[in-house]
């Protein structure tokens, strides 16, 4: 086997940026390859609906001002 066996993603709100990338997108960008993340991407979109809401109690700053005040 050449290349990776494994793949670290995700799930939006805390994908992107410097993290791993998010679920969803990988999901599309393998569409038409030989790949898959075997996953049903509209109840994956329920559960990020979820998971946002759950997070919601958590503080996760949108970008660096908040500790400069």
């Amino acid at each position: 086997m050449r290349g990776s066996a494994e793949i670290y993603l995700a799930m939006s709100p805390v994908s992107g940026g410097t993290a791993q990338p998010d679920i969803l997108t990988m999901w599309h960008a393998m569409k038409g390859t030989d790949f898959t993340l075997d996953i049903d991407p509209l109840k994956y979109i329920k559960v990020e609906e979820v998971f946002e809401e759950a997070m919601s109690d958590y503080f996760i700053p949108q970008s660096q001002e908040w500790y400069l005040r």
